[in-house]
């Protein structure tokens, strides 16, 4: 008997999620059933958890999309002599420019003025030290 070759996992994946028919090899192959079975199982099981709030899914992607854009600016301001002294002139349009809004907890926590060392400062010379 010449054996055909496995569906691949995606496939499987696929498939179990469709909810279509399987293949006939599915119904010949011991190891494709018991792997369609368990992402059926596991497809089952995300079915029934309760779906999110669309205002709580937006809030997250929101934040991380801040938390990234703050993370580039403050790795920029690290880099940027000419970019620190506009944040100095001007925070709120820097800080406008790299998609943040410019709270003033945020204009506080950037500021090189209002303290001697924050994040910016201990970026810039660590990098400044370390290379």
């Amino acid at each position: 008997m010449k054996e055909t070759a496995h569906l691949a996992s995606d496939d499987l994946a696929a498939l179990a999620v469709s909810g279509e028919d399987e293949p006939a090899h599915v119904a010949d192959c011991e190891q494709c059933r018991m792997e369609l079975a368990e992402f059926r199982e596991v497809v089952a099981r995300l079915t029934a958890l309760p779906q999110p709030p669309a205002r709580l899914l937006d809030a997250a992607k929101a934040y991380y999309r801040k938390r990234r854009n703050l993370d580039a600016l403050i790795e920029r301001l690290a880099e940027d002599p000419a970019l620190r002294a506009d944040l100095r002139a001007d925070p709120r349009a820097v800080l406008r420019r790299a998609g943040l809004d410019p709270t003033p907890e945020l204009i506080e926590a950037l500021s090189e003025t209002e303290r001697e060392s924050g994040l910016v400062s201990e970026r810039i010379a660590a990098k400044l030290f370390w290379g």
